[in-house]
């Protein structure tokens, strides 16, 4: 993560807000961090970074709000496992030209909640 901000503000020159957007939840043993720290030799490196779980972003929001990007995650957000909410967001995204090519991408998030007839 560290390396990616340096790399961007090096780049564009400009300041950069860096976030790890996670769409999956991870096993209960590992734990989410929301900052690097290492030591080399007496030097100190710290990065902080916004974490954004996308099991833990209601999915009525989504459905509710413009936001087309995360409607392909529609199934995998907090509340969007139902079989409702999954026709919302396929007439959603083809309803928007720009991000109708994303159904398969909500087809296959689906797959992880719903069984392949339904999708």
């Amino acid at each position: 993560m560290r390396n990616y901000v340096a790399l961007a503000e090096e780049k564009y020159n400009l300041s950069t807000y860096p976030v790890l957007i996670n769409i999956l939840p991870p096993p209960a043993t590992v734990t989410i961090e929301d900052c690097y720290d290492s030591e080399f030799m007496g030097l100190k490196a710290h990065q902080d970074y916004r974490v954004i779980n996308l099991w833990e972003v209601d999915a009525d929001l989504v459905l509710t709000q413009p936001l087309p990007s995360l409607l392909p995650f529609v199934p995998i957000l907090k509340g969007g496992g139902s079989e409702s909410k999954l026709p919302s967001a396929v007439q959603a995204l083809r309803a928007d030209q720009t991000f109708h090519q994303l159904e398969p991408l909500l087809a296959f998030f689906a797959s992880f909640v719903h069984k392949i007839p339904l999708i």
